[in-house]
């Protein structure tokens, strides 16, 4: 038996599912539920399935051309050509900067480890202006021009070395009185020297008066050196005297704030403790003494690193590479601050297998740093003022090739092209060859594509170099 199927209708809406209303049909199908292959409580609805799928199958080939209805109609069509969604960005020139990245310890450039010269109970802590014991944060003066100490910080018990100095500097003033009184004598004796002379020329005095005034003369002489070397004597012990004294006492070497005090009234210092690291000279020190009007952060570069790096090159010092990279793009207020490299050394550490430099930062900057902080430190080593610019993104790396997608505007298609790089900035890398200025990259979305693709482009945008931070620093007369 044939059932005729309507083109466009439901294979289950046919008239060949009029089964379901035909009662002798419907005793068919109730009579076979019963036998053993249709048992399960679940059956008629798989036969259901089956039946729509066989008699949908037999629609579709009454319907297909040549079938008993005449009628032709497509059941596949071609579905039209999909384009990839891409981002594509312009390339263009621009000034790009190599940046060398590295993280040091921020410290004063004049940081100084007091520490008493010897041994005893700490008597006396000074006092600052305002009365109260000097302790971290208080400011203190060097020695002013022509003296030989800075303000007292502290100083231990000194009886012993203040009685010395007593007793030294009398036994100078004695010394010196001695002295005086030896030359009074020498110069009575050349008086008489000098008169028993000229009346000797004139045969007006014995000889023997003579040589007697000559003698007393040449004797006071001889005395007179020797209080003098005596005086010397007692005078360098007197100044040994008042060093020992000094050696007890803790002067501010120049005008800064004390970093660290570590002393109190009552303990007992045991003088010198030789130490090389400063972490451990921090810790044994008395006082840490620091000027923090000039900062500078030490860094350890690799040797190949190192060799790109020279004195004066700019460089940006931050908490993190966060806030250099707001600061270098004109942000305010990020906490970065711009400073110069100060020294490089020529040498490579035998311990770190690492070259030594130094960047200083701008004066002024003391009130934004502190000594002792971890920063990161970014420094411009390199600069074109202009070259051919690829963003990052743009760019696909596969085994020793770099690679682009193209975008032809006419044709919407992208073509695969090998570039070679030059010098790499921070978002760009300079294109030695494979691009110019105006042509079109993937910037997003090359990850779906190949060569020859349609794309849809969503935004043009162009290389901002400047955005990017691959832009002109600063130089000191801008600064002006």
């Amino acid at each position: 038996m044939a059932f005729g199927v309507t083109p466009g209708a439901d294979a289950c809406d046919s008239p060949a599912m009029d089964i379901r209303r035909d009662p002798v049909l419907m005793s068919d199908v109730v009579n076979r539920s019963s036998s053993s292959r249709w048992r399960s409580g679940r059956g008629w609805v798989w036969r259901a399935l089956v039946v729509c799928g066989v008699l949908a199958g037999g629609g579709l080939l009454l319907a297909a051309p040549g079938g008993d209805n005449g009628a032709s109609i497509p059941i596949v069509s071609q579905p039209p050509e999909r384009h990839v969604s891409v981002r594509l960005t312009e390339i263009r020139h621009g000034p790009l900067i190599q940046w060398l990245f590295a993280e040091g310890v921020v410290q004063a450039v004049r940081k100084d480890f007091l520490q008493f010269e010897s041994a005893g109970r700490i008597e006396l802590i000074a006092t600052d202006a305002n009365g109260d014991l000097l302790r971290e944060g208080s400011r203190v003066r060097g020695p002013a021009p022509g003296d030989r100490f800075g303000q007292l910080i502290a100083r231990l018990d000194d009886r012993d070395s203040a009685a010395r100095v007593a007793r030294t500097d009398a036994q100078v003033a004695a010394a010196r009185r001695r002295v005086e009184a030896v030359r009074a004598a020498l110069d009575q004796t050349r008086q008489a020297f000098d008169r028993t002379s000229g009346l000797a020329n004139h045969g007006l005095t014995p000889r023997a008066e003579h040589e007697r005034t000559k003698a007393a003369f040449l004797e006071a002489q001889a005395e007179l050196r020797a209080a003098e070397a005596e005086a010397r004597a007692l005078a360098a012990q007197a100044d040994e005297a008042r060093i020992g004294r000094d050696r007890a006492a803790i002067f501010a070497p120049y005008d800064g704030v004390i970093a660290m005090m570590n002393i109190d009234v009552g303990d007992y210092a045991t003088g010198i403790a030789s130490a090389t690291r400063d972490p451990v000279q921090e810790a044994n020190a008395a006082v840490v003494v620091i000027e923090d009007s000039r900062l500078e952060v030490t860094l350890h570069l690799p040797p190949h690193e190192a060799a790109l790096v020279r004195e004066g090159q700019t460089a940006y010092v931050g908490a993190d590479g966060d806030a250099i990279a707001r600061a270098v793009r004109g942000a305010e207020d990020t906490g970065a601050l711009r400073g110069r490299v100060w020294s490089v050394s020529p040498s490579i550490s035998l311990q770190r297998r690492a070259v030594m430099v130094k960047v200083r930062l701008d004066e002024g900057t003391e009130d934004r740093l502190r000594d002792g902080a971890f920063v990161s430190v970014w420094i411009a080593a390199a600069e074109i003022p202009q070259a051919v610019l690829a963003p990052y993104p743009a760019l696909i790396q596969r085994a020793t090739q770099t690679t682009v997608f193209i975008h032809d505007p006419e044709t919407d298609q992208v073509r695969r092209r090998v570039v070679r790089l030059g010098m790499m900035g921070l978002d760009h890398a300079q294109v030695l060859a494979g691009l110019s200025p105006g042509e079109q990259v993937v910037a997003e979305g090359h990850h779906r594509l190949t060569d020859g693709a349609r794309v849809r482009p969503i935004e043009t945008g162009a290389a901002d170099p400047r955005r990017a931070l691959d832009v002109t620093l600063p130089t000191d007369d801008d600064k002006q």
